[in-house]
């Protein structure tokens, strides 16, 4: 092979990579975010309710729909490399960039051993959110908090 081609190939990988990568990034979902404080764990996530299925949102009371996501927190507390959860009292609140703040009422939802939290807010394609979220684990007498910033997206909708 002839060096010009293989600098034309790799170039063109690279173009491949640089172009596709920032759309993949567009349609996912942001990451899960975990805040450890002692010997509690902090996490949380956010997805787009129409990701659940029709029991899941209806069990939970959550209307499905492409505008609204589900904010998923949950405490750990780790005891002898064990994580298990535990029960909070749980305050959320996300910020708009225009200063707006969205209340964010969650709910505990308990199965077996485990429980998390659930609350769910509405969204505008492409907006910019930070989050706060503070919990007190049952028992403990800290407050553990976690900020961060997310760009939500309505599936389906060409990202801005």
């Amino acid at each position: 092979m002839n060096r010009p081609f293989r600098a034309a190939t790799r170039i063109s990988r690279w173009l491949t990579v640089a172009v596709l990568l920032p759309i993949a990034s567009f349609s996912a979902w942001p990451q899960a975010h975990t805040r450890q404080v002692g010997i509690y764990s902090l996490r949380s996530s956010t997805t787009n309710s129409e990701n659940l299925s029709e029991e899941t949102a209806k069990a939970h009371g959550i209307g499905r729909d492409a505008r609204r996501a589900v904010l998923n927190v949950v405490v750990l507390k780790n005891e002898v490399g064990l994580d298990t959860t535990v029960r909070a009292q749980m305050q959320a609140y996300a910020t708009n960039l225009a200063g707006q703040l969205k209340a964010i009422d969650m709910r505990p939802v308990a199965d077996s051993s485990r429980i998390s939290y659930l609350g769910s807010y509405g969204f505008v394609h492409g907006e910019v959110l930070d989050f706060t979220i503070k919990a007190k684990p049952e028992g403990s007498g800290e407050t553990l908090s976690m900020t961060y910033r997310e760009r939500l997206w309505v599936p389906g909708l060409p990202a801005q």
